[in-house]
């Protein structure tokens, strides 16, 4: 975007990690050399701007806990404020048993006695439809396990917990989809808030993995959702700003309006972009506040990503529009 007061164009080029290869770009980039890719724009009014959407795709050689380095750049590099013409871009390499997955917000450093809210996602990538799914949380040590709460569910659900604090989410008689027959349907998840116990040491790190059971079958086990304790960290508690590190779509799928939860302050706002399939923008809202309803009732049905920005944090979700 075009934040000065005159209009511009010029350059804009990334240079991708030596482990990503392009794939494709939107709109198509004016040059593709080794590890950069440049495309120019148009001349840009003030208050004006644009975007690109790139896919890359990451190489076999990567592991887990690696960290992939790029950098974005726009020109011109001569402007009143230069620092923000160049964006670095860490990616931590992180993956589950896709789409099964565990996400914590707020991630990262925290302070004790922040409130957590976790969502466990799931899908039946099997061949037959899965007549009962639980989900089984043995909790971190430094939860407190009886400030839990389920704060929402893809289908019904049943909360139980043991005395050992392994929370239990059952969905029974789901009759989940598999994803051969039922793609949109075949997705389900569940959400709860937590909080993390007061007075724990700095550096004491939370750690919560879950296991997903689709009816008699092994457990497949989610990525591992980390918080670590910093004393310098800001405590977030109810009413104030928490920010963006992972959302939530509610209900997902959905046949009309959605709830994207990015916050535990309704008042707090963000940017949504929602795209289709093949990366057309077809969806934006600007200044949507956190638990606000969103009606998508005019996208046809399909599977859908969506991206909330708030500031120089952005997060995605996939959305299935039934």
């Amino acid at each position: 975007s075009n934040n000065g007061t005159v209009v511009e164009s010029d350059t804009i080029t990334f240079t991708m990690d030596s482990l990503y290869s392009f794939i494709s770009a939107t709109p198509a980039p004016l040059a593709v050399n080794g590890r950069v890719i440049t495309w120019t724009y148009p001349p840009t009014a003030p208050g004006a701007g644009g975007s690109i959407q790139l896919w890359l795709l990451p190489d076999s050689s990567a592991t887990l806990g690696d960290t992939l380095y790029s950098s974005l750049s726009i020109g011109p590099f001569n402007d009143t404020v230069p620092s923000n013409n160049i964006l670095p871009l860490h990616q931590l390499l992180s993956n589950a048993w896709d789409p099964n997955e565990k996400l914590v917000s707020p991630s990262g450093r925290i302070a004790a006695g922040t409130e957590l809210t976790y969502t466990i996602h799931f899908q039946n990538t099997g061949n037959a439809p899965a007549a009962n799914v639980v989900v089984k949380d043995t909790l971190d040590n430094n939860l407190d396990i009886l400030s839990l709460a389920v704060v929402g569910s893809s289908h019904p659900v049943n909360f139980s917990m043991n005395g050992q604090g392994i929370a239990t989410f059952t969905f029974y008689n789901i009759q989940l989809p598999d994803s051969g027959s039922d793609l949109q349907g075949s997705n389900g998840y569940v959400s709860f808030r937590i909080k993390t116990k007061n007075g724990l040491p700095a550096q004491t790190v939370i750690n919560n993995i879950a296991g997903i059971y689709f009816d008699t079958n092994p457990a497949v086990l989610t990525n591992t959702a980390s918080n670590i304790i910093a004393l310098d960290a800001p405590l977030y508690a109810s009413g104030q700003v928490i920010p963006v590190y992972n959302i939530s779509a509610i209900p997902n799928p959905s046949n009309g309006r959605v709830v994207f939860r990015f916050s535990d302050n309704n008042q707090e706002t963000a940017t949504l972009r929602i795209y289709a399939a093949n990366g057309q923008l077809v969806f934006a809202q600007d200044k949507l506040h956190a638990d606000e309803s969103v009606d998508l009732s005019g996208l046809a049905n399909g599977i859908y990503q969506a991206c909330i920005q708030n500031g120089s944090i952005t997060r995605q979700v996939k959305i299935v529009r039934q």
